[in-house]
């Protein structure tokens, strides 16, 4: 059988910071807990979905529409 293992030390970084950090730096923060990769994945998902839909409307709207005259 396996020994169970201690894991009340796993998160003790998330909740009390040690004395050379600051709580209340954001930079200090974000080496605790990582980056946020899901928040990027979205906003990577959302960024493509523009992308795809300005260019759509590009070539298929305002082109189709043939050029301006005076």
């Amino acid at each position: 059988m396996t020994e169970p293992t201690d894991r009340s030390q796993d998160h003790a970084s998330l909740d009390h910071p040690s004395q050379d950090e600051n709580p209340n730096d954001p930079q200090d923060l974000i080496e605790r807990i990582g980056h946020p990769k899901g928040a990027l994945a979205v906003l990577a998902l959302y960024m493509l979905l523009f992308v795809v839909g300005w260019v759509g409307l590009y070539f298929f709207l305002f082109l189709s529409r043939g050029a301006t005259s005076f």
